[in-house]
């Protein structure tokens, strides 16, 4: 009981780091190119992962040889995910971005369905539906937010991209293999500082470590640590809720962000069907182990 706690909490905290982004972002504006700063904030995520996991994990170093190519792939694909959503946030509010990303659990959903073949239920496909509707609530399309919206979007089809990638090749999330998950992705970011420079980094060194640091090295390591005691299915619906929900609260606090009725309304909607989606996804695969 003691454990399961211990996993729910350090999920809980990854959430809440994970909510930070937007606003680390928002606070560095364009001072940085958006690529480079892709880079830096993997690159002290990597470091900070470097530092302490091998602290808690011995395997670090000894990676599996025939699991490289995986890890190569999953780098790939962060890196654009990271980039999207990093460049999300500045042509759009956190609040969009946050609310528009929940869509990643119905393309984790279709993605399973199409790669998978995993078996679906009625109820699962009007909760996907209920996810469509709620996204058109927030009119993604048809505001001066359009780019960001798409963005975003776009980050959520590439995250349930990397979430069926990793469960058809049973890829488990452990410290050791999301360091060099963060290896890989920093490798594929690594030549756009020196294409476009690192502009007034100098200026912005508290939201850097902030996003580096908080929103990555240290979130991920939370996230797996709480995952050794609680199943990904729990931790998933933890970050699900924790992250969107955070993330509004502070872009309205610190940012001065302001939601409209359409919105709140599509955002109840697009969390009400990733709940469903979670929980009958979880039901189909206990039923299917027995």
């Amino acid at each position: 009981m003691l454990n399961r706690i211990k996993g729910q909490v350090a999920v809980f905290i990854a959430g809440f780091c994970f909510s930070l982004i937007g606003i680390f972002i928002k606070k560095i504006g364009t001072d940085i190119p958006i690529m480079s700063l892709t880079f830096v904030r993997v690159f002290i995520g990597l470091l900070f992962l470097a530092v302490t996991v091998p602290f808690l994990d011995k395997t670090i170093f000894h990676p599996n040889r025939k699991d490289l190519k995986d890890y190569a792939i999953i780098g790939f694909l962060m890196a654009v995910n990271f980039v999207l959503i990093n460049a999300a946030f500045l042509y759009a509010p956190v609040s969009n971005v946050n609310l528009i990303n929940t869509m990643y659990v119905v393309f984790t959903f279709l993605f399973s369905y199409i790669f998978l073949k995993e078996a679906f239920t009625r109820k699962m496909i009007m909760a996907a539906a209920l996810g469509f509707i709620g996204l058109s609530f927030i009119h993604p399309f048809q505001n001066e937010y359009m780019l960001g919206n798409m963005l975003s979007l776009s980050n959520a089809i590439v995250f349930g991209l990397i979430l069926v990638y990793l469960r058809r090749e049973e890829k488990h999330h452990s410290l050791a293999v999301t360091f060099w998950f963060m290896l890989f992705t920093a490798i594929f970011l690594l030549p756009f500082p020196f294409l476009y420079g690192l502009g007034s980094w100098q200026a912005h060194i508290p939201a850097l470590l902030g996003l580096g640091i908080l929103s990555t090295g240290l979130s991920y390591l939370l996230l797996d640590y709480g995952l050794e005691f609680i199943t990904a299915d729990l931790a998933s619906l933890i970050i699900m809720l924790t992250t969107p929900l955070l993330a509004i609260f502070f872009a309205v606090w610190l940012l001065g962000e302001t939601l409209h009725f359409s919105m709140v309304i599509g955002g109840v909607m697009l969390l009400i069907a990733g709940l469903i989606l979670e929980f009958h996804v979880k039901s189909a695969r206990h039923r299917i182990r027995h």
